[in-house]
This record gives structure tokens, sequence and C-alpha cells, in this order.
């Protein structure tokens, strides 16, 4: 048989290249018979890139989760490496979807090798084989972005769930200083910065032990930064001297010369340096690419796949019609915070864990610190019953996850680059908002409130994380969201319309049921699981809620979409020390952003606006003015963001301080959102707290009054506290630097009895014990205030009652009504409202009601002791 001539006569033709990607994939002959062809939206994005897009050097698409964008993406990259002969890399955001892409590539026909770990390993002839363009390269992100990379010259560069990237592209130009790895390190950056920080913040920082409420995270503001540049510098050479240390190393490398244009941000477990939009096009193997090309299942419209790749602008494909209203499988929703507080339903949540037709379960937490505490929950709850797994362990494969039928995979920060189809997984519980992941984030979020900027990404990683189970049109998954944060973020309209009509209907379909009890929650899952006809029912219902028509964008989405591009310009200019065509960048930023939803990051623009000047007029001097006037048009187009007015102060800018008054309210009001946020905006969380804080301020027994005492300080806006040791008040309310209440409480005296000398010295007292107290001694105003049920001083306690103020526990407990009453209402509005600011709905009801904190100090300053009836 070797010898039997060949039957067939060879024809010599010409070869003719397939003319697009599309026509590319009917010749790959060698792909697996179970790949018969392109689905049609694959088509239509191909289509749409090849009539359009050939010559675009950035340029995006979008196909939900499950929808096939691998394959879209390999068939691009495999026609420009087979017609325009160009090295053709694809980055993943993981090693284990690395591997994934690489043998997806092999069932289409097309040839790809992946490289992963250190380029020392990777294998010689696949190299070369790259180079010379006969494969495509399947790298991770962190291969890609790094001072040395192995793939250092692509040409066609795919980045795959690229929306939810920027925590990976980041990485190279991002020191991160983990209190709990470098303890002397942060504590030499933390004293470096000291006198130029709020001193309550100072006093968390160098607390031993992680507060029960870690203060929100703080940006060194350019006035402090500048004069400490070259100590800041000096302190980091001697703690990164070489590559021994490659995560302090090396980003300190990249960020060492433009440390001048760097966002540098202090919390208590760290301290994070990093420009605020990564230079991705200073990295020369991503800059020479001819193309790259973005591919995730959400873009949104905003302008945040700009600001998280570094790139000013990129074309965006459309997505296709057939994925314009349907998405890909089915999922359950189940919000438990809805109907139950987190303590009565915890162990609920322990039971989905071995529930017997869910074997396995994915867990999303947004932090690493979460995934932790969860990790100890369950191996308390389930000793040696369930296989506990974490990201490393799945590192290259999943198979100690899949071939295991126990077992519990907990993930941090890892919304996307993990699929888990079919009968793999049919369970996840996304365990809290996916925001905050990183210190920059939770800047915004939580201390200048941007959660209107931040909304596309908490949205992507919503719908990347609770799409990991469902793959195709025929998977289904419970996700159960716990925690009350993402169910505020999914129950505000804005939020929910902003969705993907399939997510959006999926999720209006589980916020409309009414619960009543963890029976009702089981028979919904066990019918979704079984998929018996009642659930059919339901999914009649969800495919309605689909039909409904997606809103259009905002406003709000247009202005920042319009801002991106000078955003990015001018993180570019500053990074090359060009900081007059920094200020005229930020300046355009400015013009471009209007309307109460957005003054906070009109404020952050102004702030960067004057920074930018500050560096400039050492240089050129008329840049100073710029720089007084647009700290000023920070403070004043944010009344209630207080970091402002200490980014003044830090700067010596002084005559531009906000009047006190405004200064209280802008503290109160941070206080009283992020209460609202910790507490939830529905569900049965709220009353629970309020009930009990009514009992304990009803009470006339000293300790439970006192606690209550202190609950209502945070009710207001302020930091209440019930400090330890002898000598010490009963409550402290606290707002920031500007004033203290300290109490002394009386609650359970006998009413027909006087104020007594010791009352009143025990209570004027607690005056000195603020002034050696290092979070109070420094403030501006203290009040010390008696509570007592007693109407009449004893004749010789007038004198010693000059320096202090009296209150009833019936005035303590009329003010809770009026609080009480007064966040409902702010609750109810907050989910109500679009696109308006939630500081300042805080504001308005906080003045109308009366309660904000000026009003609350006139009304304490106006009852003075000796005024009372003399016995």
């Amino acid at each position: 048989m070797a010898n039997t001539p060949n039957p067939f006569r060879r024809v010599r033709v010409k070869a003719t290249p397939p003319a697009d990607p599309e026509s590319l994939f009917k010749e790959l002959r060698t792909r697996s018979p179970e790949i018969r062809d392109l689905f049609s939206h694959q088509a239509d994005i191909l289509r749409s890139y090849a009539q359009n897009h050939i010559e675009t050097s950035d340029v995006s698409l979008e196909l939900p989760t499950g929808s096939g964008k691998t394959l879209v993406g390999l068939l691009i990259a495999e026609f420009r490496r087979r017609i325009r002969r160009e090295r053709a890399l694809y980055l993943c955001p993981t090693r284990q979807l690395a591997f994934q892409v690489g043998t997806q590539a092999h069932t289409y026909g097309i040839e790809a090798k992946v490289f992963v770990g250190p380029k020392k390993d990777f294998v010689v002839e696949d190299v070369t084989s790259y180079r010379a363009g006969r494969v495509i390269a399947v790298s991770t992100y962190g291969g890609f972005f790094n001072v040395s990379p192995g793939l250092y010259d692509p040409q066609t560069i795919i980045l795959d769930d690229a929306h939810d990237a920027e925590s990976h592209i980041a990485k190279m130009w991002s020191v991160l200083v983990d209190r709990s790895e470098r303890k002397e390190l942060y504590m030499q950056l933390v004293s470096l910065f000291e006198p130029r920080l709020p001193k309550p913040l100072v006093a968390s920082l160098y607390r031993d032990s992680r507060p029960a409420r870690v203060p929100q995270p703080w940006m060194i503001p350019f006035g402090a930064l500048n004069p400490n540049l070259a100590s800041l510098r000096a302190i980091l050479d001697a703690a990164a001297p070489g590559p021994d240390d490659p995560e302090l190393y090396f980003p300190w490398t990249t960020v060492r010369d433009g440390l001048a244009s760097c966002c540098v941000y202090i919390s208590w477990d760290g301290v994070l340096i990093r420009p605020y939009i990564p230079p991705t096009l200073t990295h020369p193997p991503f800059a020479r690419a001819l193309q790259r090309v973005y591919m995730s299942a959400t873009l949104g419209s905003g302008g945040e796949l700009e600001r998280s790749s570094g790139v000013p602008q990129i074309k965006r494909i459309p997505t296709p019609k057939t994925y314009a209203s349907h998405g890909v499988g089915r999922r359950l929703f189940i919000f438990p915070d809805f109907f139950r507080t987190s303590a009565d339903y915890q162990t609920w949540l322990e039971s989905c864990l071995v529930r017997e037709r869910s074997p396995r379960t994915l867990v999303l937490t947004p932090t690493l610190r979460g995934s932790n505490i969860f990790k100890e929950r369950v191996e308390t709850a389930f000793p040696g019953r369930l296989t506990i797994l974490s990201a490393a362990q799945v590192e290259s494969s999943l198979d100690p996850f899949t071939q295991d039928e126990h077992a519990v995979l907990v993930l941090s920060g890892r919304y996307d680059g993990i699929d888990l189809p079919h009968e793999t997984c049919r369970q996840i519980i996304l365990l809290g908002l996916p925001s905050g992941t990183n210190l920059q984030e939770s800047f915004l979020e939580r201390t200048l409130g941007l959660d209107v900027l931040l909304r596309e990404r908490t949205k992507t990683r919503i719908a990347q994380g609770t799409g990991r189970c469902t793959r195709s049109d025929t998977d289904y998954a419970v996700v159960v969201m716990v925690g009350r944060r993402l169910l505020d973020f999914c129950v505000r309209i804005e939020n929910l319309l902003s969705f993907h009509p399939e997510l959006r209907a999926e999720l209006q379909f589980a916020l409309d049921q009414r619960p009543r009890s963890f029976d009702d929650l089981d028979s919904m899952v066990n019918a979704f699981l079984t998929q018996d006809e009642k659930w059919a029912q339901a999914e009649q219902d969800i495919q309605s809620l689909r039909s409904e028509e997606p809103p259009p964008d905002s406003p709000t989405t247009s202005q920042l979409a319009d801002s991106v591009k000078d955003e990015v310009d001018y993180s570019y200019a500053m990074w090359a020390g060009n900081h007059g065509k920094g200020v005229l960048h930020a300046r355009a930023v400015v013009d471009r952003l209007s309307g109460v939803p957005l003054a906070s990051y009109r404020a952050f623009w102004s702030y960067n606006v004057a920074g930018a000047a500050t560096l400039a007029a050492q240089g050129v001097g008329e840049f100073a003015d710029v720089s007084h006037e647009f700290l000023r048009r920070a403070s004043e187009a944010s009344r209630f963001v207080t970091w402002f007015a200490y980014a003044a102060e830090a700067a010596g800018e002084w005559d531009i301080q906000s009047p006190v008054s405004d200064q209280l309210l802008g503290l109160s009001v941070e206080g009283v959102t992020s209460f609202i946020h910790e507490i939830g905006t529905v569900g049965p969380t709220f009353v629970k707290y309020m009930d009990e804080t009514e009992r304990l301020l009803h009470s006339h027994a000293a300790p439970e009054f006192d606690v209550g005492l202190a609950r209502l300080g945070g009710l207001l806006g302020f930091e209440g506290s019930k400090p330890e040791g002898t000598g010490s008040p009963d409550a402290v309310w606290q707002l920031g630097t500007k004033l203290a209440v300290v109490f002394e409480g009386k609650a359970g005296e006998a009413p027909h009895e006087s104020v007594s000398i010791r009352d009143c010295t025990q209570t004027a007292g607690h005056l000195d014990w603020a002034k050696s107290q290092p979070r109070i001694k420094e403030i501006d105003s203290t009040i010390a205030i008696l509570v007592t049920p007693r109407s009449r001083i004893a004749r010789q306690a007038v004198t010693h009652a000059d320096r202090i103020r009296f209150w009833s526990p019936t005035d303590a407990l009329a003010l809770f009504t009026v609080a009480r009453r007064t966040l409902e209402s702010i609750r109810s509005a907050m989910v109500e409202s679009r696109d308006v600011d939630q500081r300042s709905i805080v504001a308005k009801f906080l003045t109308e009601s009366k309660i904000d904190p000026e009003s609350i100090r006139r009304a304490f300053l106006s009852r003075d002791t000796s005024s009372l009836a003399r016995e």
C-alpha cells in the first residue's frame, strides 16, 4: 500500500486567501465536528469588523458571557496572522483561562500556543513559531503588562474580558504597601504624611487592631504630597533596592520617575501609589501594536473602558440585535437581605453549600479579607465535610473543583475568567457589592461618593460574576446575592435599568418576590433546579419583563463619555511632566461636567486642575492663580465632600474654606450616607436597628442608655462611640476635627431630686478628658452635656455648671423620633430618585428636619445647666 501511486493529479492554481474572518472560519477544516458553523451574532460581529475596522487601532466588541466571544477573538487574531502576516497575542485575566483558550483554539482548528509563568520557562520552539507568525500566542495580562514581558512584540492584541481588566493592567503601575505584610514600611509612610492628615484618621491608622468601622480611605492631597516627594522617593528606594522583592521593586521602577503625577491613597489596611489612569501607551509592547481588540460582556457607554485601559479613544462594534435583548442561559436570583438580616440568614446560607442538587458552589467576594472570613465560617460549620478551594488551587486547571462532588471555590476580586457550564456548577454566591476592590476605587466611592462614576464597573462585575455558570442557552444556575449594599445597588432604579435586558428581567423578577420564610426560598430554588411546571410560569414572567425596551443613556453617562478623552490625555501629559498641558486637559474635563449627580466628579477634576497648575507654576508664575481658583471651585462644587476642604487646607489656601456650618453639614452628610449604605435602603435591618436603638434610649439602666445615646449620634451623621475606662464620658459624638459632644449619662437618676455638684464636675471633667485624647484634643469645639431627668439644680452646684449643658432622656427620644422619620424618607428617596447625588438628598432632609449639626449644636448650647430651677 505504501507504494500505491496517488490517484489525484496536482492542479497548480494560485491560492486565494480568505477575504475576512468569517470566510476564514469556513477554511478551518480541522476544527471539531461539533463546531459546524458560526452563530448569527458571531457572524454579525465579524462582518462589522471586516467592513469597518480592519485598520482601526483600537476597537471593542460586546457579546454576553457564554455567547462565543473567544471564537470571535481567535478568528480576528488568526485572520490578521494569516492574511496580514502579523504576530497575534490573545490576553486573558488568568492562567486557567489562558489554558482554556488554548484548548478551545485547538477545537476550532487554530494553531495557538499558551505562554504562562516565567519567560525563562517558555519553550524556545514555541516562541520562535509565534515570532515567525506561525501560531497565535495566548498569555495573561500579568505576563504582558510587566517591565520585561517575554512576548514583547505583538502586532495584534486581543484583550479578553477587557472591561474588568483594569486591576490586571494597572498593577504594572501600582505600588501596594500592605500593612499586614510590610508593617514597618507602612508605618514609615504614615509617619511621613501624619502632619497633614486629619487627627481622627491618624489615631485610627496607629491602632494595632483593625477598627470595627474602618475610616474612609484618604488620598494625600498635592499640598501634602509635593513637599514630601523627595522623602517618599528615598523611603521606597531604601525599601525596594533590587529585584529580590519583585512585588515591590518592579512596580516601583515604573512609577518612580512619574511619582509627581501619581495618587497616594492611605487606609488602615495599606498604602497604594499609582496614576489615576494607567499609562498603558507608555508600555512599548502595547503601544507599538497595530491593532488592539477589546472584548467584553458589558462595555457600557460612559467611557469606563477608556479609563481602565488608558486609551483615549476606542471604536465600538455595535452589539448584534440577537443579543440586544436576549442573554445566555437562565439565572434565579435570591436576595436574602430583602426579608431577613444577615445574622438571621447565616445558617440558611451555609445550608445552601450542601444542597443535594447543587453540590458545587462558586463564591465571589470583592476582597481577600472577605474570602478568608467566609472560608473560616464554612470550615467551622462543616468541618471536614466540604473541600474549600481558593484561586491558587485552580490556577492551571479547574479539575480540583469540577471533579469534587462536595466543593466550594472561593475567589476574591475574580468576576471574570472562569467558565463553569452545564452540570459543573449550578450555584453562585455573590458575597458583597463588587466595588472598592482597591484603594483608588474605595476612595472614589466612599470618600468622594462617586457611585455614579463606578456604576459601569460595578454593573460589569455583577454581570460577569453572575454569568460564570450560564455559558449556553440551556444552562441555568441559582445566584444568591448576599449583602445589603449589593441589594441596594440592584434595587436603585437607575442601576437596575442600566443592566442588559435579560439580566434586568431576572433581577426584577427576584426583587418582585416576597418570600415569607426560608422554606419559601428553598421551594423556589427546588422548582428552579428541577425546572418543573411551577418554574415554567416564572420563566414566562421573566421573558415578559425582558421584552421591555431598554432606556436611553442618561445625560450623566453622556457627559462621562464626552470627557474621557481629555481625562486620559491629562494623565499622559502629567506622566510626561507637561503640567501646563495637563492643566488644559483637566479644565476641558471640568467644562464638560455639569449637574448635581456629577458635582463630586467635577470637584475632583477642578482639584486636578489645581494640582497640575501648582506643578506648572514652578516654571510659570501665572499658574499660581489658576491653582487658587480651581481649589475654590472644587470646594464650591461639592459642599458635602469634606476631603476637598482638607485638600485646600493642605495647600495653604485657608481663605477659600467654607463656613463652619457648611463643613459641619458636610461631615454629617458623609456620616449619614455611610450609615445608610451600611444598614441598607431596603430590607428589615433598618427597622430592627431602629427598634433596638429606641429600646436602649427608653432604658433606665446606664449601660444600655449610654449605648443608645452613642447610636443616636451615628444616626445624625456623627461618629458615635462609648469610650472605655474610668473617668471617660458615657458617650461621645464627633464630627471630624470640627465638633465633639461628650455626654455624662444619668438617665436612671430619680427625677424629683436635684442636679448635684458631683453631676456637674463629672460632666465638666469630660472636657479635660477630651483634651487628652489624640482623636479629639485638637477639635475646634467640644460641648459637655449632662443627660438627666432632673429639672432642678442644687444651689451649691450652680458655680460648677458654667461649662456644661443639660439634656433630658425625653429630649433624646424626641430627637431619635425625628431622626428615624428623616432617615426613612432619605432611604425612600435614594431608591426612587434617578441620577441624583445621594449626599444632596441627605443634606436636604437633614436641614429640612432641623437635625443638621448646626441646628443640633445651637440647641445644645441653649440648654445652660445653670439656668435650671434652683432648689
